[in-house]
């Protein structure tokens, strides 16, 4: 018999696998912040799936840890929700700086 895992103290075997919701939460997070840098408008779907599946791969991490097989992967949600959460904001302030630019530009233009 192998001895017990220090990393697995639920006992022997394998650790438990990432949720894929996770796994798609922390891609479209990391993914979403480029476009929220730059592009505005590119990057809101993104951002809103990393948030939405970020917060239900959590539910699904936190309601599997009574089963016999529990899910792993809840700091990638988190950190997918958060990324999420970043370009979201991003996303606010590319959108409001590029209407203020564009109303600045009109107004010295004379085209209000």
């Amino acid at each position: 018999m192998p001895p017990p895992n220090p990393m697995n103290p639920m006992g022997y075997g394998q650790p438990p696998k990432p949720n894929g919701l996770a796994v798609a939460a922390l891609v479209c997070g990391i993914l979403a912040i480029v476009p929220g840098c730059c592009c505005g408008f590119f990057g809101i779907p993104l951002s809103i799936a990393a948030v939405a599946m970020g917060i239900v791969s959590m539910q699904q991490i936190n309601a599997s840890m009574t089963t016999p097989m529990p899910q792993g992967g809840k700091n990638m949600a988190i950190a997918g929700t958060v990324c999420g959460g970043i370009a979201i904001a991003l996303d606010i302030v590319g959108v409001i700086f590029n209407v203020g630019t564009q109303m600045m530009n009109a107004a010295g233009s004379g085209h209000v």
